[in-house]
This record gives structure tokens, C-alpha cells and sequence, in this order.
């Protein structure tokens, strides 16, 4: 099994920000947004579909959290084994999944990413200062608090 170790380990680093971070001005700034590609890898798409079938249901972060740690399964038995793993109700989830029932948003997410011109991973947007590549906790809090401290 291979995993993307950029993206690991801004996972890492987006986390351990967010758990120290959040609720500090009022509560959680930070909106994710998945941009799955239709392209590559071919199945990126149908995981950003599954992750939101999840979260439909109270757990998007264990859900891509799972995606993360078993990366590169992500065969469509491998989507409804993680819905199993965490509990969720299977016919729903898989009925989500095969309607494709968030493919519209992921779109507009693909979209808008394509838009800012991000493309590559990690690339973050923190009050429009575009931030790309891997980075640690404490270039990011620094990052974050040059945000908060300059009006928009």
C-alpha cells in the first residue's frame, strides 16, 4: 500500500492546527473543500463522493481519515468496507454512493479549485494568501495569524 507522504504529512499539520485553533475567534474558520479529479487518479472522484456520503451522516473526517490510511484501495468495495468499518448504515451509503448524490458539489468544488488556479496538492487559500506545498505547524499558525490580524 502507498501513501502520498505530502499529503500525509499536511494532514498531519492541518489537524494538529485545527485542534489548536479551533473555536479561537469565534469558532471554526476554516472550511475544507475536497477536490476530487475526475482524471487522476481515475478513482479520486467516486472517494470524494463517498467521503461526502459519510459526512451526510456525521462522519466525513472518519471517513477521509480511513481514505487516507488505506490509500491506494479505493476500489468501490473498498468505499462500502470503510462505511462498514465506521458503522454506517450500508444501503444507504451505497445507495448515496451509486446515485452519486454529491457529484454536483464535488464538481463545483473541482471547479472553483480550477478557477484559483490551484493545481496541485496541498494548496491552501487563507484570506486569499494562496499557500502551496507541504509546510509545518508553525509556518501555517504563522500564516493563519498574519490572516487574523490584517482586515479584509
Amino acid at each position: 500500500m502507498r501513501r502520498h507522504p505530502l499529503g500525509v504529512r499536511q494532514l498531519r499539520v492541518v489537524r494538529e492546527l485545527a485542534a489548536t485553533e479551533r473555536n479561537r475567534d469565534g469558532g471554526d474558520q476554516a472550511p475544507f473543500e475536497d477536490a476530487g479529479q475526475r482524471s487522476s487518479p481515475p478513482r479520486a472522484f467516486s472517494e470524494s463522493i463517498a467521503a461526502r456520503c459519510a459526512g451526510a451522516v456525521g462522519k466525513y473526517w472518519p471517513y477521509h481519515d480511513r481514505l487516507f490510511e488505506r490509500q491506494p484501495a479505493f476500489r468501490r468495495a473498498d468505499l462500502l468496507l470503510y462505511a462498514d468499518e465506521l458503522g454506517l448504515d450500508r444501503e444507504a451509503f451505497t445507495r448515496c454512493l451509486d446515485e452519486r448524490r454529491f457529484a454536483a458539489d464535488v464538481d463545483r468544488d473541482v471547479a472553483q479549485a480550477q478557477a484559483l488556479g490551484f493545481n496541485s496538492t496541498p494548496t491552501f487559500l487563507v484570506n486569499g494568501r494562496r499557500v502551496v506545498g507541504a509546510i509545518s505547524v508553525e509556518e501555517f499558525r504563522t500564516i493563519v495569524d498574519d490572516a487574523l490580524r490584517t482586515p479584509r
